[in-house]
């Protein structure tokens, strides 16, 4: 993209998904900031997706560090998306990834009913088509987030109905990818891998929440290979 001085807003998009598919976090930002993006009815996610991401992977990785201030400031900068992106989010559940670790952040500061408000917030976030569509892990969140404020007979109950309704997912026969994209099979990827490459991800999840984190890392490496544009399976 950059030999060829790639500028349109499309191909912008994809030089930030790139960094960040790189670990270059800095120059995705930067390149999503370089111009004001025209906003664009079903692009949003495109371009906030992005500039989530990025932020969410400086903010852990500032937290591996033990720099929980620095590391909270990054996850509530992630939140805010500049106007300059023309990019909006359509549910809100789009923001728990950040806000999850937002949560870990005041913990680990001692700042305990702050990190419980959020973990409140986030385990009461209604499950349905919208989540499904933007957060299909949002139970994960829910698990954690339960656990964290002791209602562990909630947490499992969750992780078990997931265990039953994730465990055959790349079984499924559909025409799409998970019947939301028939119309446009000519421009993605054979939807058979993409189903599992979802699965993988999601089981993974599951695998991570019970301890079982060679097979977590497994599924996740496979998930990624499957689909490099869910760039949250190279994090979890």
């Amino acid at each position: 993209i950059k030999k060829h001085n790639g500028t349109r807003e499309d191909i912008l998009v994809e030089l930030a998904k790139a960094y960040n598919q790189n670990g270059e976090y800095d120059e995705a930002l930067a390149t999503l900031l370089s111009r004001d993006f025209v906003p664009c009815e079903g692009g949003e996610h495109a371009i906030a997706d992005q500039y989530i991401y990025a932020y969410l992977c400086k903010g852990i990785a500032q937290m591996k560090l033990g720099n929980y201030a620095e590391a909270l400031e990054l996850c509530k900068r992630g939140q805010v998306l500049p106007q300059s992106l023309g990019a909006g989010i359509w549910n809100h559940c789009k923001l728990i990834p950040l806000r999850y670790r937002e949560a870990l952040c005041l913990e680990a500061l001692g700042r305990v009913d702050e990190a419980n408000e959020i973990y409140r917030y986030i385990s009461s976030t209604e499950i349905e088509y919208f989540s499904n569509m933007h957060l299909p892990e949002l139970p994960y969140y829910q698990a954690m987030s339960y656990d964290k404020l002791g209602e562990c007979f909630k947490s499992r109950a969750l992780i078990t109905k997931y265990i039953r309704i994730w465990k055959n997912m790349d079984d499924v026969t559909d025409n799409g990818f998970f019947q939301t994209t028939p119309f446009f099979m000519p421009f993605i990827e054979e939807p058979k891998r993409l189903r599992l490459a979802k699965a993988l991800y999601l089981n993974a999840l599951i695998d991570r929440y019970l301890g079982n984190d060679a097979e977590a890392d497994r599924k996740l490496c496979e998930s990624y290979k499957n689909n490099n544009d869910n760039l949250f399976a190279k994090i979890m």
